[in-house]
């Protein structure tokens, strides 16, 4: 027996990494106690993965697993190795068990083994069986480490007493100012952390300022370490995910795991969120709060009035006066500038106070507050706002000055109704918009009524429409000179079953307001030129056509269709247009009204000097009659002609007759006036002296008889 074999064997046991080496080892030292006494056995090996047989005699034998594998669960011997004739009788067996499992055994036959060769043999099994156990430890111990190495993730394993024992690749690929790993093995970790600091990797402001705060620091943390402790930590423009764990062996490992790039996606998503956010909830052109934003805000100052964290809401409805006007007269650009500079004017206004703007349609801005304001407060900060808004804006050389007309609502207490505060803003503003010049109204519950009054209104309106309730009546047109009749100007009437007669200045807004319009004009139209074919043919009819009806393409179509189902010759149908209808797209109006004189219809400009006149429509635009604004001959004194009114009346006279117009004055109610018109060569006339507007029955008589009819008493 060599004994040296048997202790080299059992220091290979010890060190074996895996079964093929463990049963080899044991084979040779099998072989080694029993070899010189003459030896015939096996060493008999099993696994999952193969089943080793070492024959130790210089036959061979052969068993099957199956017979291997009962022997190992306690069987017999495999019957091969029974009838194997052996002139020995000494035999020993041992099984291999590891972790309650038998893997292996082995089967010596052989003479002259002592006591001491026998104990070595059990000896020998005892290692292989404990080598065979500590195999998938190692392998997982392997495994991990690989992993380990092989990781994206920074990671070290520091012990208080023995300082550094273990990095990774990554680590270093971090920390590439750190020494090799053979190197960094022992040190401390302040003295890393010194490292860092002369590298200037530590983006931290304290070890910027302060290092050796830093370090005392970390060193506390360090200390206080119990169970895992998180944070970030950006290290040469990089962030990482810095944990530290204690494990149960008194170390604690350190790790690093990049998140740079999930960082820089997150912002990237953020900032994707927040120009979402912009788009829904900002209005594009100032930047403001919109509708959208405006309605979440509402119905969060709700709930928090509900519950009693906020004593109330303030809201302001900012309407601009004659925006449109601005807007078609000089320009969207100069309309996006006036927008602009209202947004700013209000924002800086209404800051100190904490206002929230918003910008909720076309021209229309709401200031809110989250508190409730006194009715002086209420007022002060309205004229505070018509007063910015109504200092000069100054845009492509120009200067302009706008108007605003502000409604102003307010709620209080937890039972208040906050949903419904722009309504009633809404109500105030329509009520400020009857003061000229600007002006701002509180909301008070007899403007509620109103508000009501005009949806109801609003109603009755679509269904007289619907069932036909509104009327025409017609005013006759005489030529001054010879008194002869030259036809009628249709005018829409309405008597209400309730409210009795609704003037036309009250429900043509709504109509145009509602969209209601063109299906009312449509309805004029056709009445108007049906009962014109009733009438002599050198007769007209004049019809009021609202700037609505001119840019829509499908009056132009049903104005072709009228005259051709009613057979009214184009000549005998006036459509009367107001100067406004000049300020919605100059170029689409000059298509327009080109067309409809291509047909042989007339085109009158109806209450010629009212509005915005430009003597350039006169010249640009196929206008065949002016129709002088009542409102001049209201002011005309005859016993002064030459006053201010008289000489601006004159001037419109001269004008149109020299262009070739005819020139037809409204609202003539005195013998004196027509007497200064014919004198001034005033083309036609028409008023209450000549006529009042009567229904077509009455027209019916007055062209049967032909004849003047007698000036009547204005009452």
């Amino acid at each position: 027996m060599e004994i040296e074999s048997v202790i080299n064997a059992s220091l290979r046991l010890q060190k074996a990494a895996s079964e093929a080496e463990i049963f080899t080892v044991l084979y040779e030292a099998c072989t080694a106690v029993a070899g010189p006494v003459g030896l015939d056995g096996w060493v008999i090996g099993h696994s999952r993965s193969a089943h080793h047989v070492a024959h130790l005699g210089p036959e061979s034998v052969e068993a099957t697993v199956d017979e291997v594998e009962a022997w190992l669960a306690g069987g017999s011997l495999p019957e091969a190795f029974a009838r194997h004739d052996h002139v020995a009788t000494d035999v020993t067996t041992s099984r291999l068990e590891s972790e309650k499992r038998v893997v292996g055994g082995i089967v010596v036959i052989a003479a002259r083994l002592t006591s001491l060769e026998r104990r070595y043999l059990f000896d020998l099994a005892r290692l292989a069986a404990e080598a065979l156990a500590k195999l998938p430890e190692m392998r997982r111990c392997q495994l991990v480490l690989e992993a380990l190495e092989q990781s994206e993730e920074a990671i070290s394993f520091y012990d208080e007493t023995e300082g550094i024992v273990f990095t990774n690749d990554a680590y270093h690929r971090i920390f590439q100012h750190y020494p090799d790993r053979s190197e960094l093995l022992g040190m401390n970790h302040l003295d890393l952390y010194r490292l860092d600091l002369n590298a200037g990797v530590i983006e931290d402001p304290l070890a910027q300022c302060d290092p050796e705060a830093y370090l005392a620091q970390r060193a506390r943390l360090s200390a206080t370490l119990v169970g895992q402790q998180r944070e970030i930590q950006t290290i040469r423009g990089r962030t990482y995910i810095y944990t530290r764990s204690r494990s149960t062996t008194g170390a604690t490992m350190s790790r690093r795991i990049d998140i740079t790039e999930q960082v820089a996606t997150e912002m990237r998503l953020r900032e994707r969120e927040r120009e979402l956010h912009d788009l829904a909830f900002r209005d594009s052109l100032t930047g403001l709060y919109n509708r959208a934003h405006l309605r979440d805000l509402l119905g969060s100052l709700t709930r928090q009035v509900a519950d009693g964290t906020l004593a109330g809401v303030t809201a302001f409805l900012v309407d601009l006066d004659e925006f449109k006007w601005v807007n078609d007269t000089y320009g969207h650009d100069w309309g996006d500038h006036v927008l602009k500079t209202v947004a700013d004017r209000l924002s800086r206004s209404s800051a100190t106070d904490g206002g929230a703007v918003a910008r909720i349609g076309g021209d229309e801005f709401v200031v809110l507050f989250e508190a409730p304001f006194t009715p002086e407060e209420m007022v002060a900060a309205g004229d505070r706002f018509i007063a910015v808004l109504a200092e000069p804006m100054a845009h492509d050389g120009m200067v302009l000055r706008i108007g605003a007309s502000i409604g102003i609502a307010h709620r209080c207490g937890a039972a208040a109704d906050i949903a419904t505060i722009l309504t009633d803003a809404d109500s105030a503003m329509y009520e400020a918009k009857k003061v000229k010049g600007g002006a701002s109204r509180v909301f008070t519950p007899g403007l509620k009524t109103a508000t009501l009054d005009r949806l109801r209104l609003l109603e009755d309106i679509r269904n007289a429409l619907y069932r036909r309730e509104f009327t025409l009546l017609y005013q006759p047109q005489f030529s001054i000179g010879t008194r002869r009749l030259n036809g009628f100007e249709a005018l829409a009437r309405w008597m209400h079953p309730t409210r009795g007669s609704v003037p036309p200045d009250i429900f043509i807004p709504m109509l145009e307001e509602h969209g209601l319009i063109e299906e009312f004009g449509e309805w004029v139209l056709e009445t108007a030129c049906s009962e014109a074919m009733r009438w002599p043919d050198d007769l007209g009819v004049a019809i009021n056509v609202s700037p609505l009806q001119v840019h829509a393409v499908r009056f132009s179509l049903k104005l072709c269709e009228t005259l051709m189902r009613t057979g009214l010759r184009p000549g005998r149908l006036e459509l009367e247009v107001t100067e406004t209808v000049f300020l919605d797209g100059k170029q689409q109006t000059e298509a327009v009204l080109n067309n409809w004189k291509a047909l042989g219809i007339r085109i009158a400009l109806d209450d010629f000097g009212h509005g915005y006149s430009s003597l350039s429509y006169l010249g640009n635009f196929p206008i065949d009659k002016l129709k002088i604004d009542r409102g001049f001959l209201g002011q005309f004194d005859p016993s002064q002609p030459q006053a201010k009114a008289g000489v601006i009346l004159d001037t419109i006279i001269d004008l149109g007759r020299k262009l070739g117009m005819t020139v037809t004055a409204e609202g003539v109610e005195s013998a004196e006036q027509l007497e200064h018109l014919h004198r001034h060569g005033c083309t036609e006339a028409q008023g209450f002296l000549l006529g009042r507007p009567m229904s077509a029955d009455e027209v019916r008589q007055i062209i049967s008889a032909r004849v003047t009819p007698p000036p009547s008493n204005r009452d």
